[in-house]
C-alpha cells in the first residue's frame, strides 16, 4: 500500500505526482493508493479537483476543503483578492496571526488537526507514509509538541516533509529539537531558506526551505537509503542575500552550534 497526506496541497501537486509514481512502478492497486490533500483556498481547491480529474487519479486521490490547524474546529482565513495572482500563494492562519491581511478579508472555513487527519478512516488506522506539510508558517502550531501530537507523529507518520518560511526565527532549529531531540527520527533533508546549496543532484537555489525527518519506528531502514552526506545542510542557518522584506535579519543565528548538532535521547541511538 502507499498513503500520503499533502497539507496546504495548493493545486495537488503533490498528491497527484505520488499517484503516478504508485502507476508508474506498477506495484500498487488503485484500491491500495489513499492519497488526501487539504487546501483552505477556494481557488486552489478548484484547480486542485481539476487537476485531480485530468489525470484520472479519483479513486486514488481526494481532497478536503478545509485549512489544517493546531485543533479542530473553524478558523479565519484570508481571502485571495481576485487578480491578484500574487497573493494567492502565502495566504495563511500566520499571516492573520501577524496582523496582515489582503483587500478581500477573511472567511470562516473548517479546521482540522494533525492528528484528526492522520486518522482518516480512508487510511483504515494504518500509518501514512509520506506527509508533506507547507502551511505558510503555521507549522510550528500545527507540530506543536504536545503528549497527544507526539503520540500520533510517533505511531502514525513514516516520512515528514515540511516547507520552512520563516526568516524571522530559526524554524528549523525548533522542528528539529521535536523531531530528533525528543522523538528520535532521522534528518534525511535540510535546505535553509533563501540559500544555494550544492546537493545530490547539484547546485540548486532555494527560497523556501525544506527539511524532511523519517520516523524509524514506520519506516525502519528508510533513512539510510535516503540519506546523502549533501543533503543535509551542515552550516549556517541560513544563506540570507538580503531579500528586501527581511533586512534587518541576520546573515546566520546559528552563532556556531548547527542542525546537525541536535542529537537523539539515549534511549533511541543505535
Amino acid at each position: 500500500r502507499f498513503h500520503m497526506l499533502e497539507l496546504g496541497a495548493g493545486w495537488a501537486k503533490w498528491i497527484v505526482d505520488g499517484v503516478a509514481l504508485t502507476r508508474r512502478l506498477g506495484s500498487l492497486a488503485p484500491k491500495d493508493v489513499v492519497a488526501v490533500g487539504v487546501e483552505a483556498q477556494d481557488d486552489h481547491c478548484a484547480w486542485a479537483r481539476q487537476h485531480i480529474a485530468r489525470n484520472h487519479m479519483e479513486k486514488e486521490a481526494t481532497l478536503i476543503c478545509g485549512a489544517v490547524a493546531n485543533q479542530d474546529g473553524f478558523v479565519d482565513f484570508p481571502v485571495a483578492d481576485k487578480g491578484d495572482t500574487g497573493s494567492r500563494y502565502g495566504l495563511g492562519i500566520q499571516m492573520l496571526l501577524d496582523g496582515k491581511s489582503t483587500n478581500s478579508g477573511t472567511k470562516k472555513v473548517q479546521s482540522y488537526g494533525i492528528c484528526t487527519l492522520l486518522n482518516l478512516p480512508q487510511y483504515k488506522g494504518q500509518p501514512v507514509d509520506f506527509v508533506s506539510l507547507d502551511v505558510q508558517s503555521f507549522e510550528h502550531a500545527i507540530l506543536a509538541p504536545t503528549v497527544d501530537t507526539l503520540k500520533c507523529l510517533q505511531k502514525k507518520v513514516g516520512v515528514l516533509h515540511i516547507s520552512l518560511h520563516r526568516v524571522e526565527e530559526n524554524d528549523a532549529r525548533q522542528l528539529t529539537n521535536t523531531m530528533v531531540g525528543t522523538l528520535g527520527w532521522d534528518l534525511v533533508r535540510y535546505f535553509p531558506l533563501m540559500s544555494t546549496v550544492d546537493t545530490q543532484f547539484g547546485r540548486v537555489e532555494f527560497m523556501d526551505g525544506v527539511i524532511t525527518f523519517v520516523n524509524p519506528d514506520v519506516a525502519p531502514g528508510l533513512a539510510q537509503q535516503m540519506y546523502h552526506p549533501k543533503n543535509v545542510h551542515k552550516g549556517p542557518y541560513t544563506g540570507f542575500k538580503g531579500k528586501k522584506m527581511h533586512e534587518s535579519v541576520a546573515l546566520d543565528w546559528s552563532n556556531g552550534d548547527y542542525i546537525t548538532d541536535i542529537q537523539k535521547p539515549l534511549s533511541r541511538k543505535t
